[in-house]
């Protein structure tokens, strides 16, 4: 069986207002006091702070922690500067050189929405730049995002904060088309002119006043935009453009007239970490800096906020009831978690640059998981590409249950990613009116429990099962077929490897090379003994002279063995005539047979000595001549005798 599909836990109740009375931690042998209640649908949990941050990873993004921050010390000396808000709430912010986080004030805030609200109580550079952000999402009009973001460049002392938060604004009444984005330049203008902090803080007042103004139209901005990376070409990228940064350059921008080389710290500071569709490659996933793409949101039209969050508006759409992906934040702003607190139970400021802890260990944990299954997974984690890769899964399986679903595109889609895409397409395929259903729609067939519940891809048409059955069968013998020829390329492949870890008779060949140069020397010599005349007078007395010997030879031959043979029979056979010519008997006799025998025997000596067991080929004819033998059968009545000729002996 597959494994269940997994649980999506969200926070539904703060128990710090005391609303319910004091509730204890779920968590066995805890005793603390819970401050937080999640649940999954059917189950709740209460939960302290330690346990939280355990097992949920602390407070969601947009939900900030409670506002229990311990009080300052009284021996610390900071510089504070009054600060009046649009709403009339003053407030003490610490400047630049502080290190300590005042207490927040003991007044009673006015009824405004939660993300407002949060904005005006916040001190922390990051967790104003992030409720400025979450107001934004929630408040639809213009004039309402432009105080929120407003209110967070009060709230803030740091100047690039406050600036990101007044572009955004300048997004919203942009996309708009609203009469504010007059107003919007100004309080762009205002913040931009900004050295330090305290600069920020003294500008609140004329940023509030630049809302009943009418300034001039907004400047257009250039468009910067990556052209090249450098992740193979360390020496091409060189150093970074920055000032003072000498790192390595990883990417190289570009606008309508200038270029800027810059390495992955000062891109996250500059630009805000790569675009959200930007393919980021390989390398720089491992790198812990860049942010991988996550799906886009429309977030003027539809904007996504967390399901029974403390920041959910009563009358919104189920179809914004999904988290916000904690990547996903408006132009040049950067989302930080809230601050965490260290051992010494003093706030840490997080820094506001780069992606969240949390995102990077879910990016690094999907990519082991699919990595774990299939080294070459490629992880997906775009909504539409999902989509789409759901869509084609139904498609050529067929329907399939969220369990099933989860198990076989578990290696390129994470959990999160895939549940949020199945209930894109759900509501898409609910929502369908028309013939047909397009590729980003599902249709499910209820059943007894969530486990049991089809998914599959809604078509127009009936399929063609016989024509798919045939397809599927010819791809079946095309496969059976291709097994075997690759199991013959790999026999094939073996055989000429053994061939070639096989010695190589070296002797072999330089024999064959002799024997070739020996055939064309000869060769050579007979084309040229041929081209000489026959001397007729010269053969016919050769042919004399040999008869003649020849003649003499066997005379004294048969006076020899006459005499050996009457030397036999005056001694009863004491004396053997064959003995004596063959150099073995009692009387000595210089025969040819003897001095033959004795050639072949030295040269049996020489190659054993030698370590020859056989002569070799080119020692023939010539150099393997031993003697000559009187022969009565050959015609001219006598025979050469060679060196491997032993029969003759």
């Amino acid at each position: 069986m597959g494994e269940e599909a997994p649980e999506i836990w969200d926070l539904v109740l703060r128990l710090d207002s005391g609303i319910e009375g004091v509730v204890n931690c779920d968590t066995e042998e805890c005793p603390n006091r819970a401050v937080a209640r999640w649940s999954n649908g059917t189950d709740n949990w209460n939960t302290c702070e330690p346990c939280q941050e355990q097992d949920f990873g602390g407070w969601p993004l947009l939900a900030l922690p409670p506002q229990s921050a311990p009080a300052a010390p009284p021996a610390a000396k900071t510089d504070v500067v009054e600060l009046k808000t649009v709403s009339k709430i003053v407030e003490l912010a610490p400047s630049a050189s502080s290190n300590v986080n005042p207490p927040p004030p003991a007044t009673k805030l006015p009824l405004l929405s939660p993300p407002v609200a949060n904005t005006l109580v916040a001190v922390n550079a990051a967790v104003a730049e992030h409720a400025a952000s979450a107001s934004i999402n929630l408040v639809c009009n213009p004039d309402g995002a432009l105080k929120s973001a407003t209110n967070a460049c009060e709230a803030t002392v740091n100047a690039q904060v406050a600036l990101r938060a007044a572009k955004n604004a300048i997004d919203i009444a942009r996309a708009t088309s609203s009469c504010s984005v007059a107003v919007a330049s100004g309080v762009l203008d205002a913040v931009s002119k900004a050295k330090d902090a305290s600069d920020a803080a003294k500008l609140s007042t004329d940023i509030a006043k630049t809302l009943n103004d009418d300034l001039p139209a907004l400047p257009i901005e250039p468009v910067w935009d990556i052209i090249k990376t450098f992740e193979n070409d360390p020496i091409a990228a060189g150093t970074c453009d920055g000032e003072t940064c000498q790192k390595p350059a990883t990417c190289l921008w570009s606008c309508a007239t200038e270029k800027w080389k810059c390495c992955l710290d000062c891109q996250e500071l500059e630009f805000g970490g790569f675009p959200v569709d930007y393919k980021i490659p390989a390398q720089f996933l491992t790198t812990g800096k860049p942010v991988p793409p996550l799906p886009s949101h429309d977030l003027i039209s539809n904007p996504p906020y967390p399901k029974s969050s403390v920041f959910a508006d009563s009358d919104s759409d189920s179809d914004n009831d999904a988290p916000i992906p904690a990547s996903i934040s408006f132009a040049g702003s950067v989302v930080s978690p809230p601050p965490k607190k260290a051992k010494d139970n003093k706030a840490v400021t997080p820094s506001p640059q780069g992606p969240t802890s949390n995102l990077k260990k879910m990016q690094d944990k999907w990519i082991k998981e699919a990595q774990a299954i299939d080294r070459n997974a490629k992880i997906i984690t775009k909504i539409p590409e999902a989509m789409l890769a759901i869509h084609t899964h139904l498609h050529n399986k067929g329907p399939m249950n969220i369990t099933g679903l989860f198990e076989s595109l578990k290696k390129v889609i994470p959990n999160a990613v895939l549940r949020k895409s199945i209930d894109k397409m759900v509501s898409n395929g609910d929502d369908y009116r028309g013939k047909g259903s397009p590729d980003n729609c599902l249709r499910t067939r209820q059943g007894k429990n969530s486990t049991s519940t089809l998914y599959f891809a809604f078509e127009e048409e009936p399929r063609n099962f016989q024509a798919q059955s045939d397809t599927v069968a010819e791809i079946e013998v095309t496969k059976y077929e291709l097994k075997q020829m690759e199991d013959e390329i790999q026999r094939t492949q073996n055989e000429a490897k053994s061939i070639q870890t096989q010695p190589k008779n070296t002797a072999l060949d330089s024999t064959i090379t002799t024997l070739s140069d020996t055939v064309s020397e000869l060769t050579s010599s007979r084309d040229e003994a041929a081209k000489h005349t026959v001397d007729k007078k010269a053969l016919k007395k050769m042919n004399s002279a040999h008869s003649f010997f020849v003649l003499e030879w066997k005379k004294r031959k048969a006076k020899c063995i006459t005499g050996l043979n009457n030397l036999e029979s005056a001694t009863d056979g004491v004396i053997v005539t064959k003995k004596c010519m063959a150099g073995s008997g009692q009387i000595d006799v210089e025969s040819d047979e003897r001095i033959a025998k004795e050639a072949h025997n030295a040269i049996k000596f020489k190659s054993k000595k030698l370590g020859f067991k056989k002569r070799k080929v080119d020692d023939l004819g010539v150099k393997s001549f031993i003697a000559v033998l009187l022969d009565k059968d050959s015609p001219r009545g006598v025979k050469r005798i060679y060196a491997e000729d032993s029969s003759a002996l």
